[in-house]
């Protein structure tokens, strides 16, 4: 019997050296145990060893094939009647199994993981012993692979002939009655280069805040081997704009960070090269925008009859509220709640609070911005404020006085404050500032002043401390658990005046001089002339909006049909801005003319004009890129 895993040769009458084997190999009646092997009470016609002797097989791998011989290798012979010292002698040998090679166990492998290609793809396998291999695509024979010495073998598939899609390859191969079939491994043939499915900001655009982002997503992953940080450059003109290049998680969207201020001016993108997916497609794109000097939301309808509220939101983007008239009711009013949107669009409005319109026209809209819109209005002989949670509005308790509000802001924490005017019913009449505490959900006495002035609380902002000021008949300052009054100084229009806080808390206001416009701050307990005076070109400019930031001070203000803006810079020097454009087809000046810093401090501007075509008002919003 010839075996496949070990050669067994059987000399009656001794214990041979042999190469291992197993039971299953040997004839029938031998058994095995470790390294020996033995054919029990097994008879000889051999009358040199005796009857009755059992047949013992020791194993070792030095042993050849062997016939009949006088020259027999050294052996331990075992005849039952003790130890043979003869080293040779003649022996009578049976050969059952022929020493025979061990053929090992057949191994295969294909090369894993997925693999992408838009031409030629090498499929790798590796085969031991030597056998001949065969591919497949699902169930079709690609080719057949053979070698002399087994081991690693390789296809290069030319898919110029498949369609696009996901393949399956596997390996088979057969040893005498032993077969192996890999895995599959997968093979995607993708001869078409990523498409873009949005650009930011989009082709052509011309009404873009530097603020926005600048990104790139298309239909499939790019390989992030192919991607740098230089993978999409930014050009202003011919000048390089230096920038950073993100690859999403996911690989489908390039996000590029500039490195430095973006002046506002046309500017390029431009897709690297290299750029390509999995299977070596690459996109090409080049395109373009402009950074203009404004960027300008559309006009909303509404009434004039007050300033908007307007703020800027953690995306730096504005958010403005409104008066609207109701077009089912002309005599009614709604509040009207507008954010905007990438690309210098207004997105839907917010639904308003109101559950629906009120009569009249003292619809008085308040509003600041403290992680979420906080919206405060006055109607009808009373006043409500209320906060954007979500997609609800959580309208907190109503406020200390039915009087009408007068100002809102919100502290450090994003509590709100109020301020309001008593109308001698249920405050002496005066102006009061109240604060809403989160931890007794209630209006916070604290601020709750003795009648001040009959005029009421204007401009109301708080310090970076968080305590509040307002304008009356001076600067009023909450400090130390008390209102401390800091007249104007002589000849300063009493509530002509907006006012800001620099970082040091020190308050920043300003006055004329025939055209010449005066920063002032109150520094040393004196107001103090800060920088130098700015040319307004007009003796007659409307009431000044100041705001404090980043880069410094900045002052917004109607001259005649426009409206100036300019900023003080941190060395000490007036910037003025590009004139801010205003509502095509009207025929009024700005009225209410409303500024707000975004994070960046440029410059965020509200303000109504009337459109002579319909016979009503517009609010525009306008925002800077400088």
């Amino acid at each position: 019997m010839l075996s496949r895993y070990s050669s067994v040769l059987v000399v009656f009458g001794l214990t041979v050296a042999c190469m291992p084997t197993r039971n299953t190999d040997l004839p029938d009646g031998f058994v095995c145990n470790g390294n020996a092997c033995a054919l029990p009470d097994a008879g000889t016609s051999d009358s040199s060893v005796g009857p009755d002797v059992g047949v013992d097989v020791a194993f070792d791998a030095g042993i050849a094939d062997v016939a009949t011989s006088t020259d027999a290798p050294d052996v331990d012979a075992s005849d039952g009647a003790g130890p043979d010292a003869a080293a040779e002698r003649p022996v009578d040998a049976m050969i059952f199994d022929a020493a025979v090679e061990v053929a090992p166990p057949l191994v295969l492998t294909i090369a894993a993981g997925a693999a992408y290609t838009n031409g030629k793809v090498t499929i790798a396998v590796n085969v031991t012993p030597t056998a001949p291999v065969s591919l497949y695509k699902g169930t079709t024979l690609l080719t057949t692979l053979t070698g002399s010495d087994g081991g690693a073998l390789s296809y290069v598939w030319d898919t110029a002939s498949e369609l696009e899609g996901t393949y399956q390859i596997t390996a088979s191969a057969q040893l005498g009655d032993d077969s192996k079939t890999t895995a599959p491994v997968t093979v995607v043939v993708d001869r078409t280069a990523p498409t873009v499915v949005t650009a930011t900001p989009f082709n052509g655009a011309t009404n873009v805040p530097v603020a926005d982002p600048i990104a790139l997503t298309l239909s499939e992953p790019l390989a992030p081997s192919t991607v740098s940080s230089s993978s999409i450059s930014l050009m202003a003109g011919t000048v390089a704009v230096p920038s950073t290049t993100v690859l999403s998680a996911d690989g489908k969207t390039l996000t590029v960070a500039p490195s430095s201020a973006i002046a506002p001016g046309p500017i390029t993108a431009t897709l690297d090269v290299r750029v390509a997916d999995a299977a070596g497609n690459k996109p090409t794109l080049t395109w373009s925008w402009t950074y203009p000097a404004w960027v300008v939301y559309g006009p909303i309808i509404s009434m004039a009859t007050y300033a908007p509220g307007l703020v800027v939101d953690a995306n730096g983007r504005p958010m403005v509220a409104t008066t609207e008239r109701d077009l089912n009711n002309t005599s009614q009013f709604n509040l009207r709640l507008t954010p905007a949107l990438a690309g210098g669009r207004w997105d839907q409005p917010i639904p308003s609070p109101l559950n629906s319109s009120l009569q009249g026209l003292g619809l008085v809209p308040f509003l600041v911005y403290s992680g979420k819109p906080v919206l405060a209005w006055s109607a009808d002989n009373a006043s409500y404020v209320s906060r954007r949670v979500g997609t609800t509005w959580d309208t907190l308790a109503s406020p200390p006085s039915s009087s009408p509000l007068t100002g809102l802001t919100a502290g450090p924490q994003g509590d709100p404050f109020i301020g309001w005017t008593g109308n001698g019913a249920t405050a002496p009449a005066g102006a009061y500032v109240s604060h809403w505490s989160s931890t007794t959900s209630s209006w916070d006495a604290l601020y709750t002043s003795a009648p001040i002035s009959p005029l009421g609380p204007s401009y109301l902002q708080v310090d970076p401390q968080g305590q509040p000021a307002f304008v009356a008949d001076g600067l009023y300052r909450y400090l130390s658990g008390s209102w401390v009054n800091i007249p104007w100084p002589s000849g300063t229009a009493e509530l002509d005046h907006d006012f800001a806080f620099d970082g040091s808390s020190r308050p920043i206001a300003a006055t004329t001089s025939g055209t010449l416009l005066q920063l002032l701050r109150y520094d040393a307990n004196a107001w103090q002339p800060w920088g130098p005076t700015l040319d307004v070109g007009t003796a007659s400019p409307k009431r000044f909006n100041i705001e404090y930031g980043a880069g410094g001070a900045v002052v917004a203000f109607g001259v005649g049909t426009g409206i100036t803006v300019a900023r003080l810079t941190t060395s000490a020097t007036w910037d003025v801005l590009a004139p801010v454009p205003t509502i095509a087809g009207t025929s009024s000046d700005p009225l209410h003319v409303t500024l707000k810093l975004d994070q960046a401090g440029k410059p965020v501007i509200a303000f109504h004009q009337f459109l002579s075509g319909d016979g009503q008002y517009r609010t525009s919003v306008v925002q800077s890129n400088r």
